[in-house]
């Protein structure tokens, strides 16, 4: 066991939680148990994290764990008893609002209603740039409604097991005398993911490691509808590469696994802004070491093997193909975007018949910002253009004159 990169974990896990950061510091304190479940320092460090996530009941359970393992005067059986008291505190405060609020609505009525919700995917900011070949970046994906918030999704509400992710490189878009070919570049570099994220035992809320198989699109699994997870991107066997590989624009994919819904509710994708690819600086012995050292400490305390290629399911290989499709249409839309590239958080896809005759399988792409109510993709929109695409019902308007009265990304006017 690496001390020094138990260390890093917990430090950087500090970091990120007096940062803001809470679920990011959280899967580091995850990371940090798996690799030492015994280390007290590691419980206190994920023990504080809990505390600012609110959940006051686990983070009262690791400082336990934390004093009786430890002599009272050490320095973090001192800190653990303070949050131990903390915690007890605030807890009792809690069970009396609770009991004042009895007759208040209880989310259990409010969770059927999910289902006739359009739930959405956002990845989490700010994104790692550059994203370094071979170098593991940590990533957050959260899911929310239309307006932001993440919904009491469990298992018993059918939360979504897991969301697929991609790497999409974006090709160069052709010159004016190039008659504007939609084209997928050839010697654009292909890329493989592979992903490990900490998950939490619902019994016994311990972490306990998950390595991806590395592929075009890599499983994250989400929990309560949030993952953080580590990524490596690589460079696919075959594809073109070498230490002079020049930054290259790629876009980050997301959608929920399983036809992207959650019961009866379709959860929208989501396109992350661009971002650079580049390969690791200076020779390429010394991170290399270094990450398969780490690579054979988790495997060795963890007993997670690093994953070999792996075969894509029918529905990865869908996604791979119609993101590949859209590569083009995606690199359009950014350069469309220009210098509001900054206030964009994602973009939305959506294939509806009719909107590109030409090319069927190239979708609509919507930016979604946090600038204004106009800057998202609202549920009535999404719902009324899949109406007017779908539906035999839907009146034939073509030629006439419409007043859009408020949807947001003007999607139905798009459309």
């Amino acid at each position: 066991m690496s001390t020094a990169l138990l260390t890093d974990y917990i430090t950087r896990s500090n970091q990120r939680r007096q940062a803001g950061r809470a679920s990011e510091a959280h899967h580091d304190a995850s990371l940090a148990l798996v690799l030492a479940p015994a280390s007290a320092e590691a419980r206190l460090c994920r023990a504080l994290v809990l505390e600012e996530l609110g959940r006051l009941a686990a983070a009262a359970s690791d400082a336990r764990h934390v004093v009786a393992s430890l002599p009272p005067s050490s320095p973090t059986c001192r800190a653990a008893a303070s949050l131990l008291q903390r915690a007890e505190l605030e807890g009792a405060s809690t069970a009396e609002s609770v009991s004042a609020s009895a007759d208040a609505p209880s989310t259990e009525s409010v969770a059927p209603r999910i289902s006739a919700a359009r739930l959405r995917l956002h990845f989490g900011l700010p994104l790692p740039e550059p994203l370094t070949l071979g170098r593991w970046t940590t990533l957050s994906l959260r899911l929310t409604t239309e307006i932001g918030l993440t919904p009491p999704l469990d298992e018993a509400h059918g939360a979504p097991a897991a969301a697929r992710l991609l790497l999409l490189p974006l090709p160069q878009l052709p010159s004016a005398g190039d008659g504007g070919t939609d084209t997928h570049s050839e010697s654009a570099p292909q890329y493989t993911l592979e992903v490990r994220q900490a998950v939490e035992d619902p019994t016994t809320r311990e972490p306990r490691l998950v390595r991806g198989a590395l592929s075009r699109v890599s499983c994250v699994l989400l929990q309560c509808g949030r993952a953080v997870v580590e990524v490596r991107a690589s460079l696919a066997a075959g594809g073109p590469g070498g230490p002079a590989l020049p930054p290259q624009p790629a876009v980050l994919w997301t959608e929920v696994a399983g036809a992207g819904r959650i019961g009866s509710a379709s959860v929208l994708s989501a396109v992350s802004a661009p971002l650079s690819v580049v390969q690791a600086p200076g020779p390429s012995s010394s991170w290399a070491a270094a990450s398969a050292a780490e690579d054979a400490l988790f495997e060795a305390q963890a007993g997670a093997p690093a994953p070999e290629d792996a075969p894509e399911d029918e529905e990865a290989t869908s996604l791979a193909e119609a993101a590949g499709a859209a590569a083009f249409r995606v690199a359009v839309a950014v350069a469309a975007a220009g210098r509001a590239l900054d206030s964009i958080q994602c973009f939305r896809p959506f294939w509806l018949p009719g909107v590109y005759p030409e090319a069927p399988r190239r979708p609509l792409l919507l930016a979604e910002g946090t600038a204004s109510i106009a800057a998202r993709v609202w549920d009535s929109g999404a719902f009324f253009a899949h109406w007017l695409a779908h539906d035999a019902r839907a009146p034939a308007w073509r030629g006439m004159r419409v007043l859009e009265l408020g949807a947001g990304t003007l999607m139905i006017r798009i459309h």
